[in-house]
């Protein structure tokens, strides 16, 4: 998966949420491949918040290992595969008081 295929799914799943009017079909995590990872040229552009706060792009949490296929998940989806994966950084820095 590149940088610009990340960008789109991110994109469409941000449409299909306004258009339902549901935001648990709006982005809630990236997974990537440990190879996607550290391809050669593959910049993100990522930001890495903290240990528990993980690496973010778009302010969306990025997974990465291994035994994953790339992917972008909406929240719901995000939710199901791995409950406590998606918390809105906004939530986080909000309970932190920052």
């Amino acid at each position: 998966m590149t940088v610009d295929e990340i960008d789109h799914d991110l994109k469409l799943l941000a449409e299909q949420a306004g258009a339902l009017g549901n935001e648990d079909d709006g982005p809630g995590l990236i997974l990537l491949s440990s190879d996607t990872w550290c391809r050669p040229g593959f910049k993100l552009g990522h930001v890495t918040t903290n240990i528990i706060r993980g690496i973010r792009y778009r302010a969306i949490r990025v997974f990465i290992s291994s035994k994953f296929e790339d992917k972008v998940l909406s929240r719901r989806e995000a939710l199901a595969y791995a409950p406590g994966a998606f918390e809105p950084l906004e939530a986080k820095a909000a309970a932190a008081g920052e």
